[in-house]
């Protein structure tokens, strides 16, 4: 399996920070890198299979990469995303305390989350300026570097958890509500789903392909 170091990426050792757009991302093998890393799917469809286990691509993926995972890209299609690269949590040199905002580290939890459009555009605007940074070796520029990643950081966090909650919140009215289903219109409801056709939106097609 291919390591991916840090050296190759970062302009030099005092950066904590750095960003590497893949636009597009074509098919990569299975690797792994000695640094941590945020993926932020822009566009497009594709699979990436984590730790062995494949997860559907699609716009608003975020996905958390922690220096011990492996992971691939396959079956793309028109996928644009962007990674975020940064030194593990206890490597930063003006912060402290950013694992609380990371998915917890016991590799049980969730790493791949799905933001909305606004979030995703206010993410765009935090990358630019994180890659503008990257280049600037001072303890001004890194300290500017490491400010505008925790930003970023709270960004994804409160989206995702956001979006999480207001899943769980309809999980719990579908719950309730089909409890109060009778037998007969639950068959009616269940008979006119899957004799619907299906989607023609062109992200639900690439998704379904991307599975298939």
């Amino acid at each position: 399996m291919t390591l991916l170091a840090g050296d190759d990426f970062f302009a030099s050792r005092a950066m904590t920070v750095t960003v590497e757009p893949r636009a597009p991302q074509p098919p990569f093998p299975e690797h792994h890198h000695d640094f941590y890393e945020i993926v932020l799917v822009e566009s497009g469809a594709g699979v990436h299979v984590f730790n062995d286990r494949p997860y559907t691509l699609c716009s608003g993926t975020v996905c958390f990469v922690r220096d011990r995972d492996h992971h691939l890209f396959e079956n793309v299609e028109g996928l644009y995303l962007t990674n975020v690269l940064y030194r593990a949590p206890q490597a930063f040199r003006f912060l402290t305390g950013i694992d609380r905002f990371l998915p917890p580290d016991d590799g049980q939890g969730q790493v791949h989350w799905h933001i909305g459009q606004e979030a995703l555009q206010e993410a765009r605007q935090h990358i630019r300026t994180l890659a503008q940074l990257a280049e600037d070796h001072s303890d001004e520029g890194v300290a500017a570097s490491e400010s505008r990643f925790l930003q970023l950081l709270l960004l994804l966090h409160r989206s995702c958890c956001q979006l999480e909650s207001n899943r769980g919140r309809d999980a719990n009215v579908l719950a309730l509500s089909l409890r109060a289903t009778s037998p007969a219109v639950g068959v009616e409801v269940l008979s006119a789903f899957l004799d619907a056709p299906a989607s023609d939106d062109p992200s639900d097609r690439r998704s379904i392909e991307a599975v298939e």
